[in-house]
């Protein structure tokens, strides 16, 4: 369900809530467009862990095939990130 700014400046939370109990997740829209999704809160958190377990899973893999860099020198390396 979608919820309108104007929903928002006139309803407050009630609006979003109303959008809630008929949908998982609320399209809040200004002029129109969608511009953010509310998803209840439960959703987001399993949402986090999905994507810290991905990047974990990446990182093992990257780990596994040798895809890394040990940095020995420190300032070098924070020297090298600010430049590019």
């Amino acid at each position: 369900m979608t919820v309108s700014a104007n929903d928002i400046k006139t309803r407050g939370l009630a609006a979003i809530e109303d959008a809630f109990d008929s949908d998982a997740t609320c399209l809040l829209t200004k002029r129109g467009k969608p511009v953010y999704a509310v998803i209840d809160l439960n959703d987001y958190d399993e949402f986090r862990e999905w994507q810290l377990d991905k990047a974990v899973r990446e990182a093992e893999e990257d780990i596994a095939a040798g895809n890394f860099t040990v940095v020995t020198d420190i300032d070098a390396h924070v020297k090298g990130l600010l430049n590019d």
